[in-house]
């Protein structure tokens, strides 16, 4: 993307920095809308896997239904849940 196109790279470059430092330290990253205007989203890499690829989960929701600090709070820890019994149930396939 950094190449392909640089200016879009150069907005979201801060947003994907904080993303990959609460990844780091929750275990789940989060989008303030940079990446995709008017979304809000949280993701995280799962340990179940699709052939030679990890499964990655994540979910959107728009900044009129919620507050930055539910993505934090509530939104993200819930989908680290979701994804935990989903590999259990999968046992990491």
């Amino acid at each position: 993307m950094a190449t392909a196109r640089p200016d879009e790279m150069a907005r979201c470059a801060p947003g994907i920095a904080e993303s990959l430092e609460t990844q780091a330290r929750l275990g789940f990253a989060v989008n303030y809308g940079d990446a995709c205007y008017g979304e809000y989203g949280v993701g995280l890499c799962s340990r179940i896997r699709h052939g030679t690829r990890s499964l990655i989960l994540n979910c959107s929701i728009s900044p009129t239904r919620t507050r930055p600090k539910e993505l934090l709070a509530s939104i993200g820890p819930r989908l680290v849940e979701l994804v935990q019994r989903c590999e259990l149930a999968t046992d990491y396939i």
